[in-house]
This record gives structure tokens, C-alpha cells and sequence, in this order.
């Protein structure tokens, strides 16, 4: 059955905002990373980068859902460009590289939603899997076994803006002097993670090296029901740590709800500098830190009394890789519901894996929650109709109808697009567009993702 909103019921949008009244949506066909300067029906990935305008949306066929785009050198979107790859989150597409270029580089404003990066190589820059000095926003993604001289997954600075959520950065490796594994940040960028997990990332750097996340000039971290846990440094001086470690930056928190263990290091396995931190399992920590066991809801360990998380291995536990933590885990129904939100401070609904966030009252520490059950949230089919120019056609009717034969109807706006809200999802839909001028071709559609994108191409 339909879910009835009678705000939403008939899902005709006439504002610009709404999809936008210049920018289009450019649809990758093949997993070939072919360029011929075109996006056309044969459209690679990075043909549709280059030809993609400013906050145009690129999305992935149905056919090459869950394939591998084995790249033959950097994706590099123009200089100021803001484009957004809103790839599938349950069959993902995987960006691959030969571990001789890095994956993806960027000095605009990027949004990634639901990719994997791997295998990328910055060999003697930064950013083996992304480098960026502007606006990242990475949700739903794995940055995957990438290496670099810093910033083996991600090297973000520039005063740019990084926004990590329900991702997973593993097994990177940064190989030179004053580096991070995982994420490098450094001259003056703002960071936000929440529901992610960093796990496995190594520095080889004697100097300086940090695992997991280094902090360098930077202006802000906040850092929210995460895991950082198994990174390692092979650094030998004071200011080298497995997890964390801080130097220069302004505004260190809120840390909350984070789970910061099991990693490694000479002198600090898990943090270098003190930072505020509420409800937290902190590994191991020095008696400067500020942290004290038991205080704002903290669990915090020392070099002779280690706090032990129990966390599983890195596996897939439904959604992306994360650690579960185990039965008898101190860090189970021991967070703060409260703090557990958003950088818009919107209460998180799920997990890292997209399970239900609070499952037994209160949140756990870290990206997962035991105990808990997809959190099935509804979807939303965007999609214009157009002649066969390209310009969409107003005033046009789309119909939705489901198995059990119930209609929804949308009419499309000025530009032609629609959008339906509150769509189950995991369902197979008839859609159809009626115009009085124009003739389209029905088709049929299995709604799985949270957003889905049809197009009418009118036959005449």
C-alpha cells in the first residue's frame, strides 16, 4: 500500500530549487573509461565529469550497477567546478586504479555518494584516493587500500571542507616523512565525520606518522559516532600516534560517541594532544590529556590499564565493513543519544551500515549499532521528460503505479521536471507520461535506492 501524505501525495514541484532549473542529470552507460569529449548514449564516468555544468547531478545505469570502472589515469573535474556522482549505495560502483596515479582530484566543490575508491597511487604527491583543496562531501563510500606520500585515502587543505559520513577509509598507506594513512589534513581545512569507520590505515613515516587522521593547521574537527581503531604509525618521535594526532588546530570537537582503540604506535597508540571529548571509549591516553575515566561519560584507558573495546574484525556486517563491538563490549548502550546528530545537529535515524541507530534506548559508541534492524527509509524518484531536443517539456502527467495497481500522479514544471516522495522501496513501479503533444514510452522500474532517476525522451 501507498504511504498517504496529503502534503505529498501529488509531488508537482515548480520551484527551481527542487531539481534545479539549469542543472541536469548525466547518466554513466558504460564502465569503459572511454573519452571522446562526449556524453551521449555511450557516456563513460569521466566524459560525463568533463561535460557535467555547474551542480549537475551524474548517476549510474541499472545495467552497470555493482561493476568496476577500471581507470587508466586521474578523474580531475575543471578547476572551481561543483558536481555531484550520486552513485548506487547497495550495488556500488567501484572506481579502480593500478596503483600508479591516484583515483580522484578535485578543486571545486565534489559530492560522492555510494562509490568505492581503491587502488589508487599519488606515488610522490598526496591523496593516493582523493586529493582535494575545496568542498568534499563523501557519504556512503569506501576509500580502499590507496597510498600516497601523505594522505594515503584522503589529503584534503586549502582551508577546503571535508564531510565524511557512513564511510568506511581502510587500508591506505602514506610513505613520507609527516603523513597520515588514512586522512591528512592540513592548512586551515574544517572537518565533520559521523558513522564512519577508519580502520587498518598505516604511516610509514618515522617523523610525524599517524595511522589514522592527522590534524595539521587545521580550523576544526568534529569527529561523531565513529571508529577509529587498528591504524598503525611507525613513528618513532613524540608527536607520531596510531589513532590521532593534533597539531595547530582551533576548534578540536565535539568528539562524541566515538570509539578511538586498538591502535598502534611507539609513544601514542591512539592520540597525540588532548581534545574534549563525551561519551567515548579512548583506548589508551595520557594523564596531560584531560581525559579522565568516567567523566562526560568517557571510558578512558592508559598505557597499564588499556580501555579493551572488544571490537570484531573488519567485516561486512550488513552495509559497509565495520568493527561490531562484542558481547560484553563497555561501548554497547553507552553512548549519548542526544549528541548523536549531525553537523546540522539532525538526530542520526542509522548507523554506518544504514541499521536503525538507537536500539535499545540508548546509542552505542562508534559507526555500529548492535542489536539492531535495517532501518527501511522510503525513497524518492526524481526525473524530467523531454522532447527530443533535450528540453523539457511542462505540464506533462507521470503516472506511478505499483503491483497492486494504486496511481500516484506528478506533474512536471517549467523545466519538465517531476518528483515523487515516500516511495517504498525494493518494489517494481510502472511509470508512464502522458503530454498532449508528445509521445513517450512506458517503463518499468525497481525502486533501490534512496534516490532514483528516470528520464522521458518524447518519441515525437
Amino acid at each position: 500500500m501507498f504511504k498517504i501524505f496529503p502534503t505529498l501525495f501529488v509531488a508537482a514541484f515548480f520551484l527551481a530549487s527542487a531539481l534545479g532549473a539549469s542543472a541536469a542529470v548525466l547518466t554513466v552507460t558504460t564502465t569503459e573509461d572511454t573519452d571522446d569529449g562526449v556524453c551521449d548514449a555511450q557516456c563513460s564516468l569521466r566524459e560525463a565529469i568533463d561535460a557535467a555544468g555547474y551542480g549537475d547531478t551524474i548517476i549510474f545505469a541499472r545495467e552497470i550497477r555493482g561493476g568496476t570502472i577500471q581507470l587508466t589515469r586521474t578523474l580531475a573535474p575543471a578547476v572551481g567546478k561543483y558536481v555531484k556522482i550520486d552513485g548506487p549505495n547497495r550495488r556500488r560502483i567501484t572506481l579502480k586504479g593500478d596503483n600508479k596515479f591516484r583515483i580522484i582530484e578535485s578543486h571545486g566543490n565534489l559530492w560522492i555518494d555510494g562509490l568505492i575508491i581503491r587502488d589508487g597511487n599519488a606515488v610522490e604527491g598526496d591523496g593516493g584516493g582523493i586529493l582535494a583543496t575545496g568542498t568534499l562531501n563523501l557519504t556512503n563510500i569506501a576509500i580502499i587500500n590507496n597510498s600516497a606520500r601523505r594522505g594515503g585515502g584522503i589529503y584534503i587543505s586549502g582551508g577546503g571542507l571535508l564531510i565524511l559520513a557512513d564511510s568506511l577509509v581502510a587500508d591506505n598507506t602514506a610513505k613520507g616523512d609527516s603523513s597520515a594513512g588514512g586522512i591528512d589534513a592540513y592548512f586551515h581545512p574544517t572537518m565533520w565525520i559521523n558513522n564512519s569507520t577508519i580502520s587498518g590505515n598505516r604511516s610509514l613515516s618515522i617523523i610525524d606518522g599517524v595511522g589514522g587522521l592527522r590534524l595539521n593547521t587545521v580550523e576544526s574537527c568534529s569527529i561523531v559516532s565513529s571508529t577509529i581503531a587498528f591504524n598503525t604509525s611507525s613513528g618513532t618521535s613524540t608527536t607520531s600516534a596510531g589513532g590521532i594526532a593534533a597539531s595547530s588546530i582551533t576548534d578540536f570537537g565535539p568528539i562524541a560517541n566515538v570509539i578511538l582503540a586498538k591502535n598502534s604506535s611507539l609513544n601514542n597508540p591512539d592520540h597525540f594532544r588532548g581534545f574534549s571529548a563525551r561519551n567515548s571509549l579512548i583506548g589508551i591516553s595520557s594523564p596531560t590529556s584531560g581525559l579522565v575515566n568516567g567523566v562526560n561519560g568517557n571510558i578512558v584507558g592508559s598505557v597499564a590499564a588499556p580501555a579493551e573495546p572488544l571490537l570484531g574484525p573488519l567485516s561486512d556486517n550488513g552495509g559497509l565493513q565495520t568493527h561490531e563491538p562484542q558481547t560484553g563490549s563497555p561501548a554497547i548502550d553507552s553512548g549519548n543519544n542526544a549528541l548523536a546528530t549531525d553537523r546540522r545537529n539532525v538526530p542520526l535515524i542509522a548507523d554506518q551500515r544504514g541499521f536503525i541507530r538507537v536500539a535499545n534506548d540508548v546509542v552505542d559508541m562508534g559507526s555500529h549499532e548492535t542489536t539492531s534492524q535495517l532501518s527501511i527509509r522510503p525513497s524518492t524518484v526524481k526525473g524530467q521528460a523531454v522532447n527530443a531536443g533535450g528540453r523539457g517539456i511542462a505540464g506533462a502527467r507521470v503516472e506511478l503505479r505499483n503491483s497492486s495497481g494504486e496511481v500516484r500522479y506528478a506533474t512536471t514544471n517549467p523545466f519538465g521536471f517531476f518528483q515523487f516522495l515516500d516511495v517504498d522501496p525494493d518494489q517494481t513501479y510502472s511509470f508512464n507520461c502522458l503530454h498532449k503533444w508528445n509521445t513517450f514510452t512506458g517503463q518499468s522500474v525497481l525502486v533501490e535506492e534512496g534516490v532514483e532517476y528516470i528520464k522521458f525522451v518524447a518519441s515525437k
